[in-house]
C-alpha cells in the first residue's frame, strides 16, 4: 500500500484509516484460539471486522464491501454459499429496494413537496407550529415509507427553508434537522418497525409469528409518551429563536406549484393502498416486505404509471446489499459459534440477572458498539446471542428484540448512522448542537426504556 501525504508532508487520514483497518485486522488473527475463541471465529471476527471497518471509514462505495464480505464468508469455508446468501431469500432486502424505488417516484412527481408547502402555508408565522410540522410530517413519512429512506424529502424541504429564512447553522436550522431526524427515524423504531423482522430472520431460535402493525403499536404506545418528552427536552437544550416570515410566503411557494397533476394524484392513490396493506397485515397475512414489493411493481402496470426507469436507477443498492450482508452476519456468525462464545462468557453471571438488568445490558452494549459498528451491523451481532440469552433466562424475546432495536437509536456521533451523517453534510447543524442533543437522547432513552417501558411491557404481558 502506497502511503499518501499531503502537501504539508503529513500522512493522510485515508492512509491513516487503511492503517488502522489493517492493524486491527491483524491483531484479531494473532489472537490465540482456544475452546471458546475458536479458529472458525477468529476468522469471522477478521473478516467481519475488515469488511465493517471499510464501511464505517467510507473507503470505497459501500456496495463493494457488502459484496466481499459474503464472498470471503464462502471462500474460508465459514458456511455454505446457501446460507451466506439465505438473506436474499427473505423478503427484508426486497422490502428495502421497494422503499427506495417508491419514495423516488413520490418524489419525483413533487407529491411530497405539495403536502408539505400546502402544511407549512397553514401554520406560517409561526417557528414552534413550523418545529411540529416538521416532526408531524416526518412521522407520516416514516409510516409511509419505513425501511430507511423517508427522511430525505423532508431534509431537503427544511434545507429549502432554512435557506430561504438564512438560517444556517443556528439554533433554528439545528433543530428543524434533528426534528426531521427524530420523526422520520425515532419514530419507525417503536412505531411502525420493518427492522423487526430483519431482527427475526438473524437468528434460529425462534420463530416470530406475524406482527401486524396494530400489535407492534400496542407493544410500544408507551414510546409515544417518550417522543413527546424528547421533543420537548431537545426544544428547551437548543432554545431557538424562530423568528418567521408571514404566511403569505409559504402560500405563494405552494401556488407557484400550480394544480395537482395526474400523476400525483396516481401517487396519493398508491400510497393509499400501500399504507392500507401495511396495516391490514394481520387480516391478509401477507408479509409487509412482500407488500411493499408488491405496490413497487404495481407503479409500473397500466393506468398507473407513476414509476420510471430513472427511479430504479437511483434506488440505494448499496444499502438493500447493506442489509443483505448484515443478516449474513447473523447466520454465518451463529454457524462459526457466536451465539456459543458469547453464552459462555456470559453464562456464569446469567443468575444474577433479571429481566431488567438483561434489557439494560443490551441497551449498554448498543449504545458503546455503535461507535465502532453501524446499526445494521449491531442488529447482527447481538440478535442471536442476546435471543438464545434470553431464552435460557426464560425471558421472551420479542421485548428483548424491541430493545434490540432500541438499542441501534442510542447515536451520539453523525457518522455513527448514514442519514444522520448526510443530514449533517448538509453544514446547517453545529457539531457542539448534534452531539449535546443526542447524548442527552441516549441517556434518557436507556432510562425511559429501563424505567417506564420494561414496567409497561410486564403490564402487557410480554415480558
Amino acid at each position: 500500500m502506497t502511503i499518501e501525504k499531503s502537501q504539508s508532508g503529513r500522512i493522510s487520514p485515508q492512509t491513516l484509516k487503511w492503517g488502522f483497518i489493517i492493524a486491527l485486522t491483524t491483531i484479531i488473527l494473532l489472537l490465540p484460539t482456544g475452546d471458546v475463541f475458536s479458529p472458525d471465529l477468529q476468522k469471522f471476527f477478521a473478516i467481519t471486522v475488515f469488511c465493517i471497518m471499510l464501511i464505517a471509514f467510507d473507503l470505497m462505495p459501500i456496495m463493494i464491501p457488502c459484496i466481499l464480505l459474503p464472498v470471503i464468508y464462502v471462500i474460508s469455508g465459514l458456511a455454505p454459499s446457501s446460507m451466506v446468501f439465505g438473506a436474499w431469500s427473505h423478503s427484508t432486502p426486497w422490502m428495502f429496494l421497494a422503499v427506495f424505488i417508491i419514495a423516488n417516484a413520490l418524489t419525483r412527481v413533487g407529491l411530497l413537496d405539495r403536502i408539505a408547502y400546502w402544511s407549512i402555508a397553514k401554520v406560517g408565522g409561526s417557528f414552534r407550529r413550523l418545529a411540529v410540522l416538521v416532526l408531524a410530517i416526518g412521522l407520516v413519512l416514516s409510516l409511509a415509507l419505513p425501511g430507511g429512506n423517508a427522511h430525505v424529502p423532508l431534509v431537503f424541504f427544511v434545507i429549502g427553508v432554512c435557506r430561504a429564512m438564512e438560517w444556517k447553522k443556528t439554533k433554528e436550522s439545528s433543530l428543524l434537522l434533528i426534528y426531521t431526524l427524530l420523526g422520520t427515524y425515532t419514530t419507525i423504531k417503536f412505531f411502525l418497525n420493518p427492522y423487526i423482522f430483519l431482527i427475526a430472520n438473524m437468528q434460529q431460535a425462534v420463530k416470530l409469528e406475524n406482527i401486524s402493525f396494530f400489535t407492534y403499536l400496542y407493544h410500544n404506545a408507551v414510546f409515544l409518551v417518550w417522543f413527546v418528552v424528547i421533543a420537548v427536552v431537545i426544544f428547551k437544550l437548543l432554545k431557538p429563536k424562530g423568528d418567521m416570515p408571514s404566511k403569505e410566503y409559504f402560500k405563494e411557494k405552494y401556488q407557484s406549484l400550480g394544480v395537482m397533476t395526474l400523476e400525483q394524484k396516481r401517487a396519493v392513490v398508491i400510497t393509499l393502498v400501500l399504507l392500507v396493506m401495511i396495516m391490514t397485515t394481520h387480516i391478509h397475512h401477507i408479509d409487509m416486505g412482500w407488500c411493499f414489493l408488491l405496490v413497487c411493481c404495481l407503479m409500473y402496470f397500466p393506468g398507473v404509471r407513476i414509476g420510471t426507469q430513472e427511479d430504479i436507477k437511483k434506488a440505494n443498492y448499496g444499502m438493500v446489499f447493506f442489509v443483505a450482508a448484515c443478516m449474513s452476519i447473523g447466520s454465518v456468525g451463529t454457524a462459526a459459534g457466536l451465539c456459543d462464545m458469547v453464552t459462555q462468557v456470559l453464562t456464569p453471571y446469567l443468575g444474577s440477572f433479571s429481566a431488567t438488568g438483561f434489557i439494560l445490558l443490551i441497551l449498554v452494549m448498543g449504545f458503546f458498539g455503535l461507535f465502532f459498528m453501524p446499526p445494521l451491523a449491531i442488529l447482527a451481532v447481538f440478535t442471536a446471542p442476546m435471543t438464545q440469552m434470553a431464552i435460557e433466562l426464560g425471558i421472551n424475546p420479542i421485548p428483548v428484540w424491541y430493545t434490540i432495536s432500541i438499542a441501534t437509536n442510542l447515536i451520539v456521533f453523525p457518522y455513527e448512522y448514514a442519514a444522520y451523517k448526510f443530514t449533517f453534510s448538509f453544514d446547517m447543524i453545529e457539531m457542539r448542537d448534534f452531539v449535546k442533543v443526542y447524548f442527552v437522547k441516549s441517556v434518557l432513552l436507556i432510562v425511559f426504556t429501563v424505567a417506564v417501558a420494561v414496567p409497561y411491557w410486564r403490564l402487557i404481558g410480554i415480558l
